[in-house]
């Protein structure tokens, strides 16, 4: 079983989420070039990991909406 990546939670938006999401993904990673992204699919998030803990940036998205 592989490990779900960030890109496979963005996929299943429409374009327009893909496009924000990306944008938002770039500031924050040029923003704090230490900062890490893992893809937490349980949550269906992206969270941000820092060396000295964690910074909380998420977005979450109904279909049923």
């Amino acid at each position: 079983m592989k490990d779900t990546t960030t890109n496979d939670i963005i996929e299943e938006h429409t374009p327009s989420v893909k496009k924000l999401v990306n944008k938002l993904r770039k500031f924050i990673l040029n923003a704090v070039p230490e900062i890490y992204e893992k893809a937490l699919p349980g949550w269906h998030v992206i969270g941000f990991r820092y060396t000295d803990g964690d910074i909380s940036v998420q977005y979450f998205h109904s279909k049923t909406r």
